[in-house]
């Protein structure tokens, strides 16, 4: 039994009224994609599923088609995030360089007037958007050239709290209004 079929087995136990459907690929390959479908009382979860490359998944809604969301290299993992999905008909949610490009279309602005506002090229807003992880100060950037301010939120059982200055560029100069001061050692000179 592989990993997908442990999979398949632990969400029937878990869900014995969702319908679930299994894909192999045909013919069988040792690293071809393995497809499970779930589905329970009209809420969809697909699952892809590569020998050494782990799980992805897709709940599908407006992104149909682009790619797994969410990846996961454990089936005990794996299982937790399908059931949370099922369970409260939740949709996964995709990396964050996905986001951007919605983002970009949703404020309507191709990748040439994002790259102008941001004084790069247009392959550079491309090569953003398809990267599989992004920092932070770079995301804030694109939100702030849209004419949006990025905020970071850290959501607990009991609160809620904003995360402020992760990805902000600081000038410690001495003199300068609105930092935390010179670093230790010496201030920089002009």
């Amino acid at each position: 039994m592989n990993d997908i079929e442990r999979l398949k087995d632990r969400i029937a136990r878990e869900l014995p009224n969702a319908t679930l459907v299994l894909q192999t690929p045909n013919p069988p390959r040792p690293t071809a994609a393995w497809w499970l479908e779930i589905e329970r009382q009209g809420h969809h979860v697909s699952v892809e599923w590569k020998p050494r490359r782990g799980f992805g998944l897709t709940s599908p809604g407006e992104g149909i088609g682009e790619g797994a969301e969410e990846v996961y290299d454990d089936v005990e993992m794996t299982a937790c995030r399908i059931l949370e999905l099922v369970r409260k008909r939740g949709r996964t949610v995709p990396p964050a360089a996905r986001a951007l490009s919605a983002l970009r279309n949703q404020r309507r602005f191709s990748q040439q007037d994002l790259a102008k506002a941001l004084g790069v090229r247009q392959a550079a807003v491309s090569k953003m958007e398809n990267r599989a992880d992004m920092h932070v100060s770079t995301l804030r950037k694109a939100v702030s050239a849209m004419g949006g301010e990025l905020e970071l939120r850290a959501r607990f059982s009991n609160a809620v709290i904003v995360i402020s200055d992760i990805g902000e560029q600081k000038d410690h100069r001495v003199g300068l209004q609105g930092t935390d001061g010179p670093p230790r050692g010496r201030a920089l000179k002009r």
